[in-house]
Parts: structure tokens; C-alpha cells; sequence
């Protein structure tokens, strides 16, 4: 069987706080198997005929506000709509372009609190991101988001921190497409946690699955 074709965008060259080279090696070894990945510092360069040859796209851009532009956010949002499959990490919902990104993966990062242990879990019905995954602790930055209104989503994983449970992560459908965001990921130590490196590959395998 043919390997799936993973996209993996991030920054390492013009980095605001999460450079992708401390989770290259660890992207590796969880996604070693099944999937041929690509790294890519050039998502503002991403059109149809790019992404036409990927099964998926891992967003894990971090200065989308410096180097982002109108054409790669339609080509990515049309792209996802027409069946693509989107992985978005941490950061990569960090974004300010309104009219295409947001809407699409469902909300918005609006603030964290000091890098901190998080408790994390699945919550919801059942999902197949979710399989196989205990809850566990984690030590990175506890986002916090403006959720879409309009945007249905399926929340499958919050964490508690202080007493209160927080969204950390769901599913959408848009339009013939499918996307998971996951909130942790702030660095290297995040992408070495075995448990959220089994949510990772359960969202790979999920996001490239045929329905």
C-alpha cells in the first residue's frame, strides 16, 4: 500500500515563538510509519497544485500574521472544502486573516496563562482522535479561544488547570473536508509526550482514512 503524503508548514527562518525544528524529529518518529512527510517553511507560496498531491496538511505555522497572505488562505480553505484533510497544532490557529482561516478551523486563540501542567482528556462521545488515549499530564501553554459561533464543531479533548475545564481540541466537517485542531504543542518537550503523540497519529490515520 502507498504511503500517505503529509504536508507539515511551519516556521523556522522568521519564528515569533514556536519554531518548527524541535518538533521535526519528534513528527518523524510518530508519523514513521504509513506516511511520507514533507517540512515546508513556504505556506505563503501554497496554491490548488500544491496541496493537490498531499492526503494531508499539518498546520503548525507560527507567523502567519508576518508571512500569511490572502491566496494561500483561499487555497487552503478551498482546498480543505473540496475533501482536503487539515492537522491543525498549537499554534497554527494563530492567525489574522478573518475571512477564510478562522471560520474554517472553528475559532480563534485569544490569550494562555504561564506554561504550566495541564491534565488532559478526551471528552464527548467516543471518537477515533480520542482511541486509545489515556488521560494524562502534560507541561506546556494552556490556550485559551474565541470559539465560532457559526462554525459546528465536535469537542473531543479539554484540559483542567485551577479547577476549570478548557477546550483543548475537536473536530469539524467543512464542507467535504475534515479537520482536528489540537491546542498543546508550544515546543519539543510537547511533541515528545507519548500521549499527545498518539493523538497526533490517531488524527493522521483518522484524517486520511477513506469514509
Amino acid at each position: 500500500m502507498q504511503n500517505k503524503r503529509i504536508l507539515i508548514l511551519g516556521d523556522n527562518t522568521t519564528v515569533l515563538w514556536h519554531p518548527l525544528g524541535p518538533a521535526e524529529p519528534h513528527l518523524r518518529d510518530t508519523l514513521g510509519t504509513g506516511f511520507d512527510l514533507t517540512f515546508s517553511e513556504a505556506y505563503p507560496d501554497l496554491s490548488s497544485a500544491t496541496l493537490a498531491s498531499y492526503d494531508l496538511v499539518i498546520n503548525y505555522i507560527d507567523n502567519w500574521r508576518n508571512r500569511g497572505t490572502t491566496a494561500a488562505a483561499v487555497a487552503l480553505q478551498t482546498w480543505v472544502a473540496q475533501g482536503g484533510a487539515l492537522l491543525t497544532l498549537h499554534s497554527g490557529i494563530i492567525t489574522s486573516d478573518p475571512f477564510f482561516l478562522l471560520p474554517m478551523q472553528g475559532g480563534a486563540f485569544t490569550k494562555h496563562e504561564a506554561y504550566t501542567t495541564l491534565h488532559i482528556h478526551a471528552v464527548g462521545d467516543p471518537h477515533p482522535v480520542t482511541t486509545g488515549v489515556e488521560p494524562f499530564d502534560m507541561d506546556d501553554e494552556p490556550y485559551e479561544f474565541e470559539l465560532d459561533p457559526f462554525t459546528p464543531r465536535e469537542h473531543i479533548l479539554a484540559f483542567d488547570l485551577d479547577g476549570r475545564t478548557y477546550p483543548a481540541g475537536w473536530v469539524i466537517r467543512y464542507g467535504f473536508g475534515r479537520i482536528v485542531y489540537l491546542a498543546p504543542g508550544h515546543d519539543g518537550r510537547s511533541f515528545a509526550v507519548p500521549g499527545f503523540q498518539q493523538l497526533i497519529r490517531n488524527s493522521a490515520a483518522w484524517l486520511t482514512a477513506a469514509e
